[in-house]
């Protein structure tokens, strides 16, 4: 999620959002197997671009060792989403939810 100012920026000018005007992201992942460490290995490359902060990968498979290394730097993540319904959605739109409310209140004055 980026603000609309950067939106329309990166529209008119075809480039990608800076990473400081990203308000959420989220690398969504979809396996029929086992999560593999080099999947979490490039989302840590990714999340340290963008900044760690409400940045979450979020696939419908799991992996301890996975969820340890991102653990371990404290990135975002939600594995095992099998449904809408699930625990884990629900707290992943609690995730969504809280950074959201964060932006707007750091931008009422």
């Amino acid at each position: 999620m980026i603000d609309q100012h950067e939106a329309r920026v990166c529209r008119k000018e075809k480039v990608h959002p800076r990473a400081s005007k990203v308000l959420n992201a989220a690398e969504c992942k979809f396996y029929a197997s086992t999560l593999k460490l080099g999947l979490a290995r490039g989302y840590l490359g990714l999340a340290e671009e963008l900044g760690k902060q409400d940045r979450l990968l979020v696939t419908n498979t799991t992996s301890d060792s996975a969820a340890r290394m991102i653990a371990y730097h404290k990135a975002g993540w939600e594995f095992d989403l099998s449904s809408p319904t699930s625990a884990q959605a629900v707290d992943l739109e609690a995730k969504f939810k809280e950074a959201f409310r964060n932006y707007v209140a750091k931008r009422k004055s």
